[in-house]
């Protein structure tokens, strides 16, 4: 796969065992193994550099069934990190030659319970201990830098960070089902509020924090150019369909059946109206935005089996007159209302 050679098999264990090859054949018989995953081509490149460290345990006498077969740890860090030495991105073979330069202290065998201190190539370290298993709420990773980080999991949020919070702690009696996800540059979040489990609330920050969308859309776009360039068609048609979900929600068309069947009716032009109706809906809104979501197919329901026009396979073959209708039916019928007028739906 992408030139290098993959071998898994099922040990005594029965438990998978996975090596790859870089393309030559041989397997490397570590203990270190530095990867470069930045190297490829642009539209396969995962960004990063990876150090894992693997040796045969010790201290394993008298756990059942012998222990593990092997320890190790794996530290990833992203490729376009800024060295603070030369204050420019740092490329693989710095990365490599570092690593190994300040790691030498790691024993040939890892104690099972031991702890270690890693010390990464741009002058950070992490002190970890070794628990492959239980204790699963007892800390790792114990200290970074010179950073002590609790050990007790227990007494912490579910997650807490800028951009991913749940305010209260998760295991001591304080669960609220409750996290708030926030863009950078945006201070209002997305809500995800699973509080009560019979009626979960999404609120989305969409209208608040555009731009992400916009990105992950042009993202999408451009993929899709790269998988018809390779020609692979199918995987495109999807690419375009999720990036036209994405528009569609940033005007306030949503859907009420499962975002797998949308997506697929959005590949399809030919045997379905729902890649003409959501251009045409997008077309009518423009820069405009419904004041509350309608779904789409709905408004396919009341465009065709209400209102009686016919199934339209371009957007040349919508009539606005009647979409406009629709989503006016689709509106008040989901929010019990009796608005009259397309233009009072939108802010």
């Amino acid at each position: 796969h992408n030139g290098r050679l993959f071998l898994a098999w099922k040990g005594t264990d029965d438990k998978l065992n996975l090596m790859f090859s870089e393309g030559d054949g041989a397997f490397p018989a570590g203990p270190w193994y530095l990867l470069d995953l930045n190297r490829d081509a642009p539209e396969r490149r995962l960004g990063f550099y990876i150090a894992a460290y693997r040796t045969p345990p010790a201290g394993v006498e008298g756990i059942g069934d012998g222990g593990p077969e092997n320890l190790g740890m794996l530290y990833a860090m992203e490729a376009d990190t800024i060295d603070p030495e030369t204050s420019l991105p740092m490329d693989f073979e710095t990365f490599q030659k570092r690593t190994l330069e300040r790691n030498t202290h790691l024993p040939a065998k890892l104690d099972y319970g031991g702890t270690f201190v890693f010390h990464t190539p741009d002058n950070h370290s992490f002190t970890f201990r070794l628990l492959p298993e239980g204790h699963k709420y007892t800390a790792r990773v114990l200290r970074m830098d010179d950073e002590q980080l609790p050990e007790d999991l227990t007494t912490l949020p579910l997650v807490q960070g800028p951009y991913l919070t749940s305010a209260d702690p998760f295991f001591a009696g304080g669960r609220t089902g409750r996290i708030e996800v926030r863009h950078p540059g945006c201070d209002i979040p997305l809500v995800l509020d699973y509080r009560d489990a019979q009626n979960p609330v999404y609120l989305s920050n969409i209208a608040a924090c555009p731009q992400p969308w916009f990105e992950r859309a042009e993202a999408l776009r451009a993929y899709a150019r790269v998988l018809t360039d390779a020609n692979q068609g199918r995987a495109a048609a999807a690419a375009i369909a999720t990036a036209t979900l994405i528009a569609l929600h940033m005007v306030g068309i949503d859907h009420s059946v499962p975002v797998a069947d949308v997506t697929q009716w959005l590949t399809d032009p030919e045997s379905t109206p729902y890649p003409a109706l959501a251009e045409a809906l997008l077309n009518l809104l423009g820069a405009r935005r419904l004041r509350r979501p309608v779904h789409l197919d709905v408004v396919r329901f009341k465009y065709e089996d209400v209102l009686g026009a016919p199934s339209p396979r371009s957007v040349a073959e919508v009539d606005f007159t009647l979409l406009m209708s629709a989503v006016l039916q689709s509106f008040n019928e989901r929010y019990g209302e009796a608005v009259g007028d397309f233009q009072d739906l939108l802010r």
